[in-house]
C-alpha cells in the first residue's frame, strides 16, 4: 500500500514498550510506517534500526532525533512531539511528502485503514460527560489517529495546529485543543471524521486500529495478549 504512510513518536521507554507491536502490525497490514524516536540514545537507535530492517517488504522508515526535547521534559512535550515532527516534514518536503496517518506508538493495526478521500482526518466526537472549559473543549477530538494529506490544506492545517501547541497554555489537552481549534478553520467538507471502527479503545474484533488507552495498555488481557502475538511474529522474523 503506497496510500499513506502511518506517523509515530516516542521516546526510547516507550519505544521498548510499544514499538516491536506497533511495526508489526504495519507489517502485516501492509501499511508503510514511519517511526520517530526523540531524545535517541545509542543503543535505542541500533534496535530501531535492527527493527525496521525487519520488515521484508520495505514497508517501514526510521527517523532519529537525538535531544529534540528539553532536558526534563513533561507528558505534554510528548503528547505533541508526534504532531511536531509531522509537521516538520510536511512542511521541508513539501510534494515530496507522503500523506500521513499520525497515530499514537502504542496502537495496533488490525488491517489496512483506508485513505480517507478528503484532506484532513479527525476523530470528532461531543465533549465528555462531567468536562467543562478547557478539558470539554480537548475531549472534542481523540487525539490518536489524524490524518493529514500531503497538499496545501493538509500542510496550513498542520501547521496552524502546532503552531496553536506551541503558544497555548502548556497543560494535558494541548495537543487536542488545538487540533480542534484548527479544524474549524476548515470547511466540513474537508474534514474526514473517524469513528470507533477506525480507531477503537474497547479492542472490538471489527476495528482497524487498536490504541492502548490509558491503563488499558497494560490492564486489559485482550490489548496485551495481542500486543505479545505480535512482538513473538516479529522476533521470529529476525
Amino acid at each position: 500500500m503506497t496510500d499513506y504512510a502511518a506517523f509515530a513518536a516516542c521516546d526510547p521507554v516507550y519505544f521498548r514498550e510499544h514499538a516491536a507491536a506497533y511495526v508489526q502490525s504495519c507489517v502485516e497490514t501492509e501499511t508503510n510506517f514511519i517511526l520517530a524516536i526523540v531524545d535517541c540514545d545509542h543503543e535505542t537507535r541500533a534496535a530501531a534500526n535492527k527493527m525496521v530492517n525487519l520488515s521484508s517488504k520495505n514497508l517501514g522508515n526510521l527517523w532519529v532525533m537525538e535531544r529534540t526535547l528539553e532536558s526534563v521534559p513533561d507528558r505534554t512535550a510528548y503528547s505533541t512531539a508526534r504532531f511536531n515532527l509531522a509537521a516538520s516534514m510536511m512542511l521541508s518536503l513539501e510534494n515530496d511528502c507522503p500523506n500521513l496517518l499520525i497515530t499514537d506508538i502504542d496502537c495496533f493495526f488490525n488491517k489496512h485503514l483506508p485513505k480517507p478521500s478528503e484532506p484532513v482526518g479527525l476523530f470528532l466526537r461531543e465533549s465528555l460527560p462531567g468536562t467543562v472549559g478547557w478539558e470539554s473543549e480537548g475531549t472534542r477530538v481523540a487525539a490518536g489517529i489524524v490524518y493529514v494529506e500531503s497538499s496545501e490544506i493538509g500542510r496550513d492545517f498542520i501547521a496552524r495546529a502546532t503552531y496553536m501547541m506551541q503558544t497555548l497554555p502548556r497543560k494535558w489537552f494541548v495537543d487536542q485543543v488545538a487540533l480542534h481549534r484548527a479544524s474549524q478553520f476548515l470547511d466540513s467538507s474537508q474534514i474526514h471524521t473517524f469513528t470507533e471502527t477506525d480507531m477503537d479503545w474497547e479492542f472490538k474484533q471489527d476495528s482497524y486500529i487498536w490504541t492502548g488507552k490509558g491503563d488499558r495498555k497494560y490492564t486489559s488481557p485482550m490489548y496485551v495478549a495481542r500486543r505479545r502475538e505480535l512482538e513473538e511474529r516479529l522476533q521470529c522474523a529476525s
